[in-house]
């Protein structure tokens, strides 16, 4: 069968186990690469928003109106604004009128503009009459008889007339 010279001797082999600082090798990443991955990734995602944004210009009569925009990231640029494209909630207000709430769906437009009319708040008006007691007519609607005091009146030209 098998000759002498054929056999192999194995010999055993000297062997030290890893210790376990080698064996869990971590990834350690330096001050220095993770403050430079931060900026790119910043970067990235500024570019990102700067492709994917729309141009929206707002316009309000009354032109001093405050605009707050919710419900996404937002840039303004002077008097336009850049939003993706989706749903927002405007608020907007000026003394002297209603606080105007309204949803806007920002479109595929690249440049969309927006006006925005404020509703402003009622007058309010004094009745007196001698003798007391004649009627006040606002716009062909009667709203009660003299003395009338602080009576709220909507903002605009109005048809007043007392009948007594």
């Amino acid at each position: 069968m098998s000759t002498e010279s054929e056999r192999q001797v194995i010999k055993p082999a000297a062997f030290t186990p890893r210790g376990d600082d080698q064996a869990r090798r971590h990834f350690r990443a330096r001050p220095l690469q993770m403050v430079l991955a931060t900026v790119l990734l910043l970067f990235a995602f500024s570019l990102w928003f700067l492709f994917t944004a729309q141009s929206v210009l707002f316009t309000f009569d009354p032109a001093y109106s405050e605009l707050e925009i919710e419900g996404g990231l937002q840039l303004q640029l002077g008097e336009r604004y850049l939003l993706r494209g989706g749903e927002y909630q405007l608020r907007a207000n000026a003394p002297g009128h209603y606080l105007l709430e309204q949803t806007l769906v920002v479109g595929d437009e690249d440049a969309q503009s927006v006006h925005l009319q404020l509703q402003r708040l009622p007058g309010r008006l004094s009745f007196y009459s001698v003798p007391e007691g004649a009627q006040v007519v606002i716009d062909d609607q009667a709203i009660g008889s003299t003395p009338l005091q602080d009576t709220p009146v909507a903002a605009g030209d109005r048809d007043v007339r007392l009948l007594a």
